[in-house]
């Protein structure tokens, strides 16, 4: 079923990834099969959290011709207002094109797409950040890793040995006091499991992973 968007002028059409990618090749059967290797390679980016859109996934499509607009479809159910305790003053307000250039609070990145936004105190974290975990688990730690909304640049990564970014958020060990990671690192062991399954044609769902769709 179709459905409008708040972010975007045209309807939006539900499609799985891998179907689109393999509709694209059939339209170029009579093309160099070099040219479809290379589209095999390409990664199609969800334009409301600009993250890649997994072969497999539910999505939403523009269909009109020459409109590349594609959205998660999480990030099409995104809720307009969110509140969330690192800023606890106000509530934040989903923005699908600021008009500034924002740095989130949570990883110093930037971006050009949705963001959740407190204007009046220029507080901007990015989709993927406002959801990330409260607390993660690693095999190679004893105890949980729980998200705290500050940390100093004077203390390292315990995954990649690297600095934080003063202020951003991480993951730290309250357990141990000393032990933290850097958000991306904080999960990096079960994107490479994910990767691996991927890479040797094992599907998420028959080994149980949790969050597999």
């Amino acid at each position: 079923m179709m459905i409008t968007h708040f972010s975007h002028h045209h309807p939006l059409s539900p499609y799985q990834v891998e179907l689109d990618h393999h509709d694209h090749h059939q339209k170029h059967d009579d093309q160099d099969h070099d040219h479809d290797h290379d589209h095999d390679d390409q990664i199609t980016i969800c334009s409301g959290c600009e993250l890649e859109l997994i072969s497999g996934s539910s999505a939403y499509k523009c269909n009109k011709p020459g409109c590349d607009f594609r959205l998660h479809e999480l990030c099409s159910e995104l809720p307009r207002e969110s509140r969330h305790p690192s800023h606890p003053q106000h509530p934040l307000t989903l923005l699908f094109t600021p008009h500034y250039s924002f740095t989130c609070k949570a990883c110093a990145g930037s971006g050009t797409a949705f963001i959740y936004s407190c204007t009046a105190c220029r507080f901007d974290l990015h989709v993927s950040c406002i959801a990330l975990a409260e607390s993660v688990r690693r095999v190679d730690h004893e105890h949980p890793l729980e998200l705290v909304f500050s940390s100093k640049e004077e203390e390292c990564c315990g995954i990649c040995g690297c600095s934080f970014v003063e202020g951003c958020w991480a993951y730290l060990c309250r357990g141990c006091g000393s032990y933290g990671t850097h958000l991306e690192c904080a999960t990096s062991e079960e994107e490479e499991e994910k990767e691996l399954l991927v890479g040797s044609g094992e599907n998420e769902e028959e080994r149980g992973i949790p969050g597999s769709r």
